[in-house]
């Protein structure tokens, strides 16, 4: 192989300039890839020989191995005392208040008009609360105006805006019987309409009862959906009543606000 080789940079360099530079490069090629690959392996062995040498067992340093001892003596825990809230107080039982049950207006067809309507007496609605059942008790006490619901000032005297409570009532003429009468007779064409058109339910008219006695601030707070003349009607009926009797406190007339179920009640 060498004498192959020196003939082949003897025929490259035939005629050239053999004293240095590219033909002394390759006459000395192979003898710099000996002496590289001599120290390549020396380096190795030599690293090899330290690595197993530093990790041979007669050069490991031993590791202190640290005991844990472990009690396993039974300890008694005492027992956990639940924090027990005390027991709610007694309840208290509230005194009972006299109510008189209120029939709200009910208008009908005049087939299905009942013979008798149980409507309480006025001595009954002042002496009691409104309530939906009838109940005897405490007669419920004024002096701490209960029925006070805002404040409208205006002119003289008491201006309050009062909500109706038992002692504090203004009273359609004739009393409650008189005034579902006038609510049914009045709305009889209403009623009619509504049972041909399907629509059934309550109409909620809001209105007040100045210290005079007249209506005023007639509004419908909830009507019907489909006969909304029915609305208009109820809310025409309740414009137009007569003077109520007007509701005093201490003697003294007050301004009541009123809001008033109309049932639209028919069999289908």
């Amino acid at each position: 192989m060498k004498d192959l080789k020196a003939s082949i940079d003897e025929i490259v360099f035939e005629g050239r300039n053999k004293t240095y530079g590219a033909y002394f490069l390759r006459k000395a090629y192979l003898s710099h890839i000996k002496k590289a690959l001599a120290i390549v392996l020396s380096l190795l062995i030599i690293i090899y020989s330290g690595y197993a040498y530093i990790n041979s067992s007669s050069h490991k340093v031993p590791v202190k191995q640290k005991e844990v001892v472990v009690d396993l003596t039974e300890v008694e825990i005492p027992p956990i005392n639940p924090v027990i809230p005390p027991p709610p107080p007694p309840p208290v039982e509230q005194p009972k208040i006299k109510t008189v049950k209120y029939v709200p207006p009910k208008v009908v067809p005049d087939k299905e008009i009942p013979e008798e309507t149980p409507v309480p007496t006025t001595d009954q609605i002042d002496s009691s609360a409104i309530s939906n059942v009838t109940q005897e008790g405490k007669i419920d006490s004024l002096d701490s105006n209960p029925g006070k619901a805002n404040n409208n000032t205006g002119g003289g005297g008491d201006n309050n805006l009062y909500i109706p409570t038992a002692g504090i009532q203004a009273t359609f003429p004739g009393g409650q019987e008189a005034f579902t009468q006038y609510l049914q007779k009045g709305l009889r064409k209403a009623i009619n309409k509504a049972a041909r058109l399907g629509d059934k339910g309550a109409v909620f008219v809001y209105f007040i009862v100045e210290k005079d006695g007249s209506i005023s601030h007639v509004k419908i707070q909830k009507g019907l959906a489909i006969c909304t003349s029915c609305n208009d009607d109820a809310k025409k009926l309740i414009e137009n009543m007569p003077k109520w009797e007007s509701g005093k406190n201490n003697g003294n007339p007050v301004r009541l606000q009123y809001s008033v179920p109309i049932f639209f009640d028919f069999d289908e």
